[in-house]
């Protein structure tokens, strides 16, 4: 068997378990829909059309939990980078690597590379010598040095608290080439 591509999900996956990646990945097994992973997919809908068009449209509870996070979030505009997908390749013949970044922010120096991520508590946010062990992270930033010569990206995840009091959360770290 030889995959043709990896991600940083199925690398983490695979490190948790081998046989749960083996069923994702491999045999393809869907995952039954968890509530949780839904209202993340709507938020980061909802980020993701606010950073494009300078809109907020999502009403109901996503709006005031995106809202929190706006303020640490660049003002939109066509020069963002927003759910970028990249390809690199890993080894010779091996898997391409793919991948969507939630936003680039090439206005902030260094360049800002942005992951939005939905969580109930602060207490699970990663610190940012975690983000700088992030297979998601540093396979971001990796690519990102590839296609641009950079001495250093600051690489971030803005943690939006799914819970109320809604509020907003950032980590950031500066990941050198």
């Amino acid at each position: 068997m030889k995959l043709a591509y990896v991600s940083a999900s199925q690398v983490e996956n695979y490190r948790k378990c081998p046989r749960y990646w083996y069923g994702r990945s491999v045999l393809k097994m869907p995952e039954p829909p968890r509530p949780a992973a839904e209202k993340g997919l709507k938020i980061h809908a909802a980020a993701e059309e606010y950073l494009k068009t300078g809109k907020l449209t999502e009403d109901g509870e996503i709006r005031p939990i995106v809202e929190q996070g706006l303020v640490n979030l660049p003002e939109p505009g066509d020069d963002l980078d927003v759910e970028l997908k990249f390809e690199m390749a890993t080894w010779e013949e091996g898997p391409i690597w793919t991948g969507y970044i939630d936003l680039i922010d090439s206005r902030s120096a260094p360049v800002r590379i942005i992951d939005h991520k939905t969580i109930s508590d602060f207490r699970y946010c990663k610190t940012p010598e975690e983000l700088l062990s992030s297979t998601q992270m540093m396979a971001y930033a990796r690519w990102y040095f590839s296609v641009e010569d950079a001495a250093e990206v600051e690489v971030m995840h803005l943690y939006l608290r799914t819970k109320q009091p809604y509020k907003a959360h950032k980590v950031s770290a500066l990941a050198p080439h």
